[in-house]
């Protein structure tokens, strides 16, 4: 996880127009996703620092991003409060 921890900051600081709520890292440390304000979810790869995928959300509950344990699925968590 070190090698992703020092490439977080600069790739999400570039692909978010709002701020950033959650950052998780694969397990092989070469893929980041990021979830900010802007309802945007962004993969990174982290050896080239290119944005790979970008989804749109429409939850505005949406608190907290994450990767599986093989980095291929994302899962986003969702406040109670929001659903509905």
């Amino acid at each position: 996880y070190r090698a992703c921890a020092q490439q977080t900051e600069l790739l999400v600081q570039t692909g978010h127009s709002a701020m950033i709520y959650s950052v998780a890292c694969s397990q092989d440390g070469n893929t980041l996703v990021s979830f900010a304000g802007d309802k945007l979810i962004k993969l990174w790869d982290i050896p080239t620092g290119k944005e790979f995928l970008t989804i749109t959300t429409r939850q505005d509950g949406m608190s907290n991003v994450c990767l599986d344990h093989s980095g291929q699925y994302v899962a986003g968590l969702i406040t109670r409060d929001s659903i509905g």
